[in-house]
């Protein structure tokens, strides 16, 4: 009876190792779809949670933002399985006028099974939501 005990921890452990080896890291952003409302000239900082919903350890390579205005800091590179890890997005807005909507796109590249997904940082100037709220058309 132990020795049928013994194969059964035996074989589900295996089973269990397998099963998450062939499950690749997934890639979750959050928030998915991150807003910021800034005045010209304001530092903006913006912190990005990435979870790996995914069976091996997620490896961020690369965070590439679409504007010379904005950088990243990966704080985890190497998240574990359902892990997560967080970036930091960093806009200078000096030459940012009166633009009602700015956006900014990051892809996010890693060993994942999508290995290049991409999220939009929208930017909301508040003089010209001010504006437009005092002066409707």
């Amino acid at each position: 009876m132990k020795l049928l005990s013994r194969l059964a921890f035996i074989l589900t452990f295996v089973l269990l190792s397998y099963t998450k080896a062939e499950n690749p890291p997934e890639l979750i952003i959050r928030p998915d779809k991150p807003v910021i409302t800034f005045s010209p000239g304001e530092s903006i900082m913006k912190d990005i949670i990435i979870l790996n919903k995914g069976g091996k350890n997620l490896k961020i390579t690369e965070v590439k933002p679409s504007c010379f205005c904005a950088s990243v800091i990966v704080h985890n590179a190497d998240i574990r399985p359902m892990g997560k890890g967080m970036i930091s997005l960093s806009v200078n807005t000096d030459r940012m006028d009166e633009d009602s909507l700015l956006t900014i796109d990051f892809v996010v590249k890693s060993n994942a099974k999508i290995p290049e997904q991409t999220f939009t940082l929208s930017l909301h100037n508040k003089k010209f939501i001010k504006d437009t709220l005092s002066n409707p058309h």
